[in-house]
């Protein structure tokens, strides 16, 4: 290719999801420039690739929403299998003084997310188990 309308530096998750948006949105040109051997050599192959569902501000949890269904139906779409599975997750406080600041946080998502208290259960206990199901 000699010219690109778009360069993304870089062929982790990231900059990979970027040109397949694009290029699935019509633009032509676009070029990955990666400076390892390999795509996915960054942080990406350094991930153990949990999809986290709970964030605290508005456009973490739209890319959540957005992101865990489109690994969720990965193979169906592109014909390859991505290797995900639904598992959940779980927080949990190593002691009562940790506690608190775990239910603050998780009642932060849930304000964010227009609801109150905890939004998966009782997390006044020093845990909370986020369901697989968390995205939707």
């Amino acid at each position: 290719m000699h010219h690109a309308e778009v360069v993304i530096v870089g062929g982790g998750i990231v900059g990979a999801s970027i040109a397949y948006h694009l290029t699935a949105a019509g633009c032509k040109g676009v070029l990955i420039v990666e400076r390892e051997k390999h795509q996915g050599k960054g942080s990406t192959g350094k991930s153990m690739g949990g999809v986290r569902a709970q964030f605290a501000t508005p456009v973490n949890i739209q890319m959540s929403q957005y992101s865990i269904p489109f690994y969720a139906g990965f193979e169906e779409s592109l014909g390859h299998p991505s290797g995900y599975r639904a598992q959940g997750y779980l927080f949990l406080a190593g002691d009562g003084r940790v506690a608190p600041g775990l239910l603050a946080f998780q009642s932060g998502i849930a304000k964010t997310s227009g609801r109150e208290g905890c939004p998966h259960g009782d997390c006044r206990r020093g845990a909370c188990k986020v369901p697989a199901t968390a995205h939707r």
